[in-house]
């Protein structure tokens, strides 16, 4: 039993835990190398690792498939005049208040006044 790392353990630990809290009929509990088996009073359930996968792997594309749900708010100064672009950048990071904005906001900032400037050669 010393071949299996701490890591093993714990996740063997969490699994026992979890399989006793949702085992529902299930009173029995087998892995072996190709197969994950679960007994009842009344019936087998075999899943196969490939199997497994390949169900984990499915919700993973029907995931992807989905629209993207993320909000995303157009800044004010990304606007299609490159003069009127780098006006816009320069007063909103002139601006008293842009210290105090998050970092990633000031990143934002600093990248489109890179992607200006590359613009302008």
């Amino acid at each position: 039993m010393d071949q299996f790392s701490e890591e093993f353990w714990q996740t063997l630990k969490k699994l026992i835990r979890l399989w006793r809290d949702e085992r529902g009929m299930y009173n029995e509990l087998q892995l072996n190398t190709e197969n994950i088996v679960f007994e009842g009073p009344d019936r087998i359930d075999c899943i196969g690792y490939h199997e497994l996968e390949q169900t984990i792997v499915e919700r993973y594309l029907q995931d992807l498939a989905l629209p993207a749900r993320l909000p995303y708010k157009k800044l004010t100064y990304v606007v299609d005049d490159e003069d009127q672009r780098l006006s816009l950048i320069t007063q909103g990071i002139k601006c008293s208040s842009f210290r105090n904005q998050p970092v990633n906001s000031r990143l934002q900032y600093f990248y489109h006044l890179g992607e200006v400037l590359t613009l302008r050669g």
